[in-house]
């Protein structure tokens, strides 16, 4: 049985490795990463690659967040996931927005 787990999608390594490790000391152990939405896309067309939550910035270069919801609701359509969209302009901004909405998610 395939654990379904968490992607992360941003282009700024830094909010990557903050948001990975956030989501570590959370007890999620399933945590996969792309730095692009390209490259997201790519992890979601895996068949292997199971996700119930998409973190993923909103402005990347060659496809913004938006667009790249739209790719994984096709590609994923049988799937549920939720989604959590940032757009801070500060990395320390985005990653306490995040933060907070991580445990919002987890604490339902």
């Amino acid at each position: 049985m395939l654990t379904k787990g968490i992607l992360i999608v941003d282009d700024e390594e830094l909010i990557v490795k903050s948001l990975r490790r956030i989501l570590r000391r959370e007890g999620f152990d399933t945590v996969i990463s792309a730095l692009s939405a390209e490259q997201g896309i790519k992890l979601l067309e895996d068949t292997r690659n199971q996700f119930f939550l998409i973190i993923s910035d909103q402005r990347m270069p060659g496809m913004s967040g938006s667009e790249f919801l739209e790719k994984s609701i096709v590609e994923k359509a049988d799937e549920r996931i939720q989604g959590i969209f940032e757009e801070q302009d500060s990395a320390q901004t985005k990653i306490g927005e995040c933060e907070k909405k991580i445990e919002t998610f987890i604490t339902g």
